[in-house]
């Protein structure tokens, strides 16, 4: 068989048929209570695409993800689940080889990408777990449509920024990372265009979804306020209390007594 040439338009097609194979597998191991211990499967792995993107081993770092997210297909237990991804992967292999290589000259940032997205998978969470697997595997044909004048994108860098900084918020989140690697604009670019849409900075924006949150959780009283700040992107529970201390004019304690 020779090969198949893969365009713009089939490239796409087969990103989002192989986000939902992926989706739908995390559905399953959700269902099954099992995400902890895909977790620990993937996390040697993820450290091996570390010590890839650290010596820029391309081909290394391509094995090495592949690995990565068939593990997760294999975890659903359903072989024919992995047949299906296996063949969409396949009509995919070669052009995904060329965007690593020419899209990402920086694999640190594309290693980044799936910390991100294993700990969405270990959130607890199935729709933000889905979300931010549709968003790392589309990520690569966002960068190879910008490349091509007449492509039709469905979402600009703000629509993109937000959405990610919603899915994310829990994790560590750099402006000039979402700037380069999920907006693929300039930070002084982002910030100009967060501005003109919500009168606000990226940074300030990330303050308030994870408020927003904290706020959401504390009313529910789904925890207790020295795990709160961990939930929301703030590791450091002195940190986290100033901070919402600064945007609510209370401290999370004091709120909760209102309550």
């Amino acid at each position: 068989m020779g090969e198949v040439k893969i365009d713009h338009d089939t490239y796409h097609r087969l990103s989002k048929l192989r986000s939902t194979l992926e989706a739908f597998a995390l559905e399953i191991i959700y269902a099954q209570s099992d995400i902890k211990t895909v977790f620990e499967k993937c996390k040697p792995i993820l450290d091996k695409l570390r010590q890839a993107a650290r010596n820029s081993d391309y081909p290394m770092f391509f094995k090495v993800d592949t690995k990565l997210h068939e593990q997760l297909i294999i975890s659903s237990g359903m072989p024919l689940l992995q047949k299906q991804w296996n063949e969409v992967f396949e009509a995919k292999m070669k052009w995904l080889k060329k965007v690593h290589l020419e899209l990402w000259p920086n694999l640190m940032d594309l290693y980044r990408e799936h910390e991100y997205l294993l700990e969405a998978w270990k959130s607890g969470d199935l729709s933000k777990a889905q979300t931010a697997t549709h968003q790392h595997i589309e990520a690569g044909w966002y960068r190879i449509a910008l490349t091509k004048p007449q492509a039709q994108l469905q979402l600009g860098p703000f629509e993109r920024s937000m959405t990610f900084i919603q899915t994310h918020y829990t994790s560590s989140l750099e402006v000039a990372w979402i700037a380069r690697n999920v907006a693929y604009t300039s930070t002084v670019h982002l910030n100009r265009i967060f501005q003109a849409n919500l009168n606000l900075s990226p940074v300030e924006f990330i303050r308030q979804v994870r408020m927003k949150k904290a706020i959401e959780i504390l009313k529910n009283k789904k925890t207790v306020i020295s795990e709160l700040g961990k939930q929301v992107g703030y590791p450091n529970t002195s940190h986290f209390i100033r901070e919402f201390k600064r945007f609510y004019g209370e401290t999370p304690k004091k709120f909760l007594k209102k309550e």
